[in-house]
């Protein structure tokens, strides 16, 4: 089951025991996301690891507002992409 501790440590990056040579990481969240903390715990794992991180905390957003039709979704949806096209296309 999901969360329990018979997850392979492969299925889940943030129970790895080394993050180091994962690759290039976007990790995008609102402030008000309930996961905000984790994800901005990750991301510093990631750094001290040597994976190179781009983090994107949009102010006064919540789990899954980029599902909305507004001009912040768009711009996170846009920065994503973007994220996706350097990864992709070098």
């Amino acid at each position: 089951p999901a969360g329990s501790e018979d997850v392979p440590a492969g299925a889940v990056p943030a129970r790895a025991a080394t993050l180091a040579g994962l690759p290039p990481t976007w990790i995008g969240v609102g402030d008000l996301d309930l996961f905000v903390a984790e994800d901005i715990a990750f991301a510093a794992a990631l750094t001290a690891a040597g994976v190179p991180v781009r983090l994107t905390v949009v102010p006064g957003a919540f789990h899954l507002f980029d599902a909305f039709d507004a001009d912040v979704a768009r711009c996170f949806r846009a920065d994503l992409i973007a994220a996706l096209r350097r990864a992709l296309y070098p």
